[in-house]
């Protein structure tokens, strides 16, 4: 088969729910197609197809380089699209980078760093955190504008799940700030129902710290309701993954509730389309959120889960 064939294979192999299988192929086609026309799409299947804990730096390797052909032809949707996906996966990063450096030891009883090479790497990662972040705002805002500009709506609606999935990102890192040095964290650890946000938000945080928490939530569902609602008026299936992406978030902030109210959505936008990639991510989902979190892999420490 030509390389073109090949090509298609992967994305009709990621279409039909076989995400190891299309990852494999594409990762294969990667150093083999060149010319732009194809390599966009190859891009943006990989996007899509490769494991963003395994594959995070390439990952933003290939969206910058779908950012940049996009450009040379002056396709804006595009372009917001390959942003919008890019500032994804730095945002990903940057939650690696917060957990290494929360990780870095004080000296017992103090509150400065137990080395100076500890203190040098703090100030390193942190300097890391601030530009990625930076980076990840500014990417976001111009996909936005460059999404209104082409006026192609679907792609301000995957600008839109970006968004949430950023906001998402930001509610869990400053969480975690939140729960570092406070005194009811091991309470936290130990009784599960102090995890639920009526008890979280009076017990575990301050007033100011849970209001603030709460916005992310809040805005987060915003984006991706926005985004499905987009995606419904053109009848596009993204619809679900939109809906399947907040009940996922929900369920992380122990909204399981919500989380499985927007579920049933994205079933039902799965089976309307016979999508079988979407079906099968529900079904996952359906299971976590019956465990209720207590079968989340520790992604930071290198656990995953079986995706297909």
């Amino acid at each position: 088969m030509s390389e073109k064939d090949n090509l298609q294979n992967a994305i009709n192999l990621l279409m039909n729910g076989k995400r190891k299988e299309a990852a494999a192929e594409l990762l294969n086609l990667n150093s083999k197609i060149m010319d732009k026309n194809l390599r966009i799409q190859l891009i943006d299947a990989s996007l899509s197809a490769l494991d963003p804990v395994k594959e995070g730096e390439r990952l933003i390797e290939l969206s910058g380089e779908g950012i940049k052909i996009a450009r040379d032809y002056d396709k804006k949707d595009l372009q917001a699209h390959f942003m919008s996906r890019r500032a994804d996966f730095l945002m990903t990063k940057v939650t690696f980078l917060q957990y290494k450096r929360q990780n870095l030891k004080l000296a017992p009883g103090w509150i400065e760093f137990s080395t100076e090479a500890d203190k040098q790497e703090y100030e390193k990662l942190t300097a890391q955190v601030e530009k990625f972040e930076g980076e990840v705002n500014d990417l976001l805002a111009q996909a936005i504008v460059l999404a209104e500009q082409s006026g192609n709506k679907n792609v301000l609606g995957r600008v839109l799940m970006a968004k949430g999935s950023v906001e998402s990102s930001c509610y869990l890192q400053y969480k975690t700030e939140c729960m570092r040095g406070n005194i009811r964290t091991k309470l936290w650890l130990k009784f599960e129902f102090l995890r639920y946000p009526p008890f979280e938000h009076t017990i575990i945080f301050s007033w100011k710290n849970a209001q603030k928490l709460q916005s992310f939530i809040d805005t987060f569902t915003e984006n991706f309701l926005r985004a499905a609602q987009i995606f419904e008026e053109s009848e596009d299936s993204t619809a679900g993954y939109a809906y399947h992406n907040l009940a996922n978030d929900l369920k992380t902030a122990y909204r399981f509730r919500e989380a499985r109210r927007y579920l049933e959505k994205a079933k039902s936008v799965a089976v309307k389309h016979n999508d079988p990639l979407l079906k099968k991510q529900v079904e996952m989902l359906e299971k976590a959120i019956k465990a209720k979190n207590r079968d989340i892999p520790d992604y930071l420490s290198g656990e995953t889960r079986e995706s297909d």
